[in-house]
């Protein structure tokens, strides 16, 4: 980041303590014209509602821009979760490509380069 602003970074880890759960880590690094200063977030508080809570809005409990957002993706995926339904994988790209080569060496009758 160049001078001033907020940048949050999140960090997974599987937590074999706790049955094998994933611990979610985050840490906010601010750029202020006074320093810098980095904040942790804290767990989370759960609050039941009640029948008389009803008609409130449910605020979020957590803003991310796009780059924030990505980076939380990127380290679930590095702790090993995809998603449930998901296309275009990098898997299925690749295959998908080298299928398209197989058939290019077919149809143009050249040699595939790996032989």
């Amino acid at each position: 980041m160049n001078t001033f602003g907020k940048q949050m970074r999140f960090h997974v880890a599987h937590d074999f303590a706790n049955l094998g759960s994933l611990a979610l880590r985050a840490v906010l690094d601010e750029w202020t014209p006074q320093g810098a200063r980095r904040s942790i977030v804290l767990p989370m508080e759960l609050r039941q509602l009640r029948d008389e809570d009803g008609g409130h809005e449910i605020r979020p409990f957590c803003m991310l821009n796009p780059e924030e957002a990505q980076q939380l993706m990127d380290a679930l995926w590095t702790a090993g979760l995809r998603p449930t339904e998901g296309t275009g994988s990098a898997g299925a790209l690749a295959a998908t490509q080298a299928h398209l080569q197989d058939l290019r060496h077919l149809v143009f009758k050249t040699k595939p380069k790996n032989t």
